[in-house]
C-alpha cells in the first residue's frame, strides 16, 4: 500500500479538512479552520495535508510570528489545527508534515516554533516545554462594575488591538508575538469574542474571551490600571455571562492591578518551543546579550565563549560588551574540562526564553554545567518572563 502524500492544501481539500477538524477538534476550529483557508491574505503554502486518494487523513498549519527578545527580533511560527483521521493515527503523518513544516520556516526565516499541545507529544519532534503556562486568576464577576464603556470589538478595531497588545508585551522579557493576519482572524473566530473599554471613544484596555463548558477564559487582557481592567471585566462578562469566569495572567498586571481580584490558581503546563539553527537565534540575539552584558560587572572583561550542547557546541568572542559572531563547532563532550558550559539541546530554548535562568538551571538539571563560565552565563541567560500569543488558549 502506497504512502499517503505530505503536500500543501488545494482549494479542493478544503471540505476534507474542515471536516476532518471538525470530527477531531470541534466544529469552532472547523469553521476558524475554513475562514483562513479561504482568506487570499492565507498563503495554502502553510497548511499541510497527508493525503490518500484526495483523502486528507492528517492536516496542520504553520501561522508567521516574531519573538520579541529586549532589542532583538527573531522570525517565528505558531503550529495549530494538528489532526489526524482517528484510523490513520499511529502511521507517523504528523511527524511526516512537521519534518516539511521543519524544512520550510527557516527558508522563510522563522527560526523558533511554537504550540500548544498534547503532553509529551511533541517533545518527540525536537520541542521543549521552554515557557509555563500563565497562572489563572478566579474572578468573582458579579462583584465588577457593569461598564456601558466596554463593547464588543470588531476586525475595524484591529490596529487598537494590536496597540494595546504591543504595550502589555512590553512588560515582557520575551514574547511571541502573533502577526497581524493571525490576530484577525482570532477577533473573527466564532470560538471567542473580543471586548474593549473605551475612554473619550479612545479604546483603553482589552480582553479576548474563550467559552470552555460552563466557564469562561479572559485571554491577551490588557488594562492600565486596576480601575479600568474591574470595569473592563465586569463590562465583558455582562455581555457574555457565565457560571465562573478566569483571568488568564500576564506579566503585565502587576500585583496593584490584580490587588484583591480574585485567588490564584497556578497552572502546571507549558508552551512547546522548538528552536531550528541555534547558531541563527543566538546570532539574532546578540544585541540583547550586548545589553545585559553592558550593564553587567564583565562589561570590560574579554574572552571566548564556550556553549556545548553535547552534540555539536557554539563558540563566540568578547570584548568590552560586544559579541561577536556566534560559531559552530563540534561535539564537546567534557565542556567544563574545556573552559565552557554545558546544556543538551533539548534545554536550549528554555536557557533563552524560561523562567529559571542558567543559575538555576544547573541546580535543576544534571546535564546543564555552567563550569569556570558561570559569571559569563548568569549574566548572558538570567531568569525571563515569557508571553506567548497562541491562537489555541493554554488550558
Amino acid at each position: 500500500m502506497p504512502e499517503p502524500e505530505i503536500r500543501s492544501a488545494t482549494e479542493g481539500d478544503i471540505p476534507g479538512i474542515v471536516a476532518l477538524v471538525a470530527a477531531r477538534l470541534g466544529d469552532d476550529d472547523a469553521a476558524e479552520a475554513e475562514m483562513v483557508l479561504r482568506d487570499p491574505a492565507f498563503g495554502r503554502k502553510r497548511w499541510l495535508v497527508a493525503v490518500d486518494e484526495d483523502k486528507v487523513l492528517s492536516t496542520s498549519a504553520l501561522f508567521a510570528g516574531e519573538v520579541r527578545h529586549g532589542p532583538a527580533r527573531i522570525g517565528a511560527a505558531h503550529l495549530e489545527f494538528v489532526a489526524t483521521d482517528a484510523e490513520a493515527e499511529g502511521r507517523g503523518l504528523v511527524r511526516r508534515q512537521l519534518d516539511v513544516h521543519h524544512e520550510r520556516a527557516p527558508q522563510r526565516g522563522e527560526h523558533i516554533i511554537a504550540v500548544v499541545g498534547i503532553r509529551y507529544f511533541y517533545r518527540r519532534f525536537g520541542y521543549e516545554y521552554a515557557v509555563p503556562t500563565p497562572d489563572v486568576i478566579e474572578v468573582d464577576a458579579s462583584a465588577l462594575p457593569h461598564s456601558a464603556r466596554v463593547r464588543e470589538a470588531t476586525t475595524g478595531d484591529i490596529d487598537s488591538i494590536i496597540e494595546l497588545h504591543d504595550r502589555s508585551l512590553a512588560a515582557s522579557d520575551t514574547a511571541v508575538v502573533a502577526a497581524r493576519n493571525m490576530r484577525r482572524w482570532i477577533i473573527q473566530s466564532p470560538a471567542y469574542r473580543t471586548f474593549l473599554l473605551e475612554e473619550a471613544g479612545q479604546p483603553l484596555a482589552a480582553t479576548r474571551l474563550y467559552w470552555d463548558e460552563d466557564e469562561s477564559i479572559f485571554l491577551d487582557t490588557y488594562a492600565p490600571d486596576a480601575a479600568s481592567l474591574r470595569e473592563l471585566l465586569g463590562g465583558a462578562a455582562a455581555l457574555a455571562p457565565a457560571d465562573a469566569h478566569l483571568l488568564s495572567h500576564r506579566p503585565c498586571l502587576t500585583a496593584d492591578i490584580l490587588d484583591g481580584l480574585g485567588m490564584r490558581r497556578p497552572d502546571p503546563d507549558g508552551y512547546y518551543l522548538r528552536a531550528g539553527d541555534r547558531v541563527h537565534i543566538l546570532n539574532a540575539l546578540r544585541p540583547s546579550l550586548e545589553r545585559r552584558l553592558q550593564q553587567s560587572e564583565l562589561a570590560e572583561t574579554a574572552g571566548t565563549g564556550l556553549i556545548s550542547l553535547f552534540v555539536s557546541s557554539l563558540e563566540f568572542d568578547y570584548r568590552q560588551g560586544r559579541i561577536g559572531p556566534v560559531r559552530p563547532g563540534p561535539p564537546v563532550p567534557y565542556p567544563v574540562s574545556a573552559g565552557g558550559s554545558g546544556v543538551p539541546p533539548d534545554l536550549f530554548a528554555t536557557l533563552l526564553f524560561g523562567p529559571l535562568g542558567a543559575v538555576e538551571m544547573e541546580r535543576r538539571y544534571a546535564d546543564v554545567v555552567l563550569g569556570s563560565q558561570s559569571d559569563l552565563m548568569r549574566v548572558l541567560f538570567p531568569p525571563q518572563t515569557a508571553e506567548i500569543q497562541s491562537w489555541v488558549p493554554p488550558y
